[in-house]
């Protein structure tokens, strides 16, 4: 599978099995990030009520596809990293009046 393809394939199969593995809606959408003068692109996945989200490097997953490992094992490792990062990461909120 070529590299478009690739990066479409897996931001469907990363919602679906963040939906199946958490039993919540996810919005996973692929898009370009600029970071320190960079560019890469990058899902963002997002619980669909949230407003904070966490890009996983598409390059760095199809690179890990192209290495050897299997797709489902690169699914599986930005579903986890990004379990990892919800479960570790708690953002808290508030508003404060000056």
């Amino acid at each position: 599978m070529n590299y478009e393809e690739f990066k479409d394939r897996v931001v469907e199969d990363v919602r679906r099995e963040l939906e199946t593995r958490t039993g919540k809606s996810y919005d996973v959408q692929a898009h370009t990030v600029e970071k320190m003068n960079e560019n890469y692109d990058a899902i963002t996945v997002k619980p669909e009520d949230g407003i904070i989200g966490v890009n996983l490097n598409v390059e760095e997953l199809y690179k890990a596809h192209e290495d050897g490992n299997s797709y489902e094992s690169v699914v599986d490792r930005a579903v986890s990293m990004h379990l990892k990062d919800l479960l570790t990461n708690t953002y808290d909120i508030f508003c404060y009046k000056v």
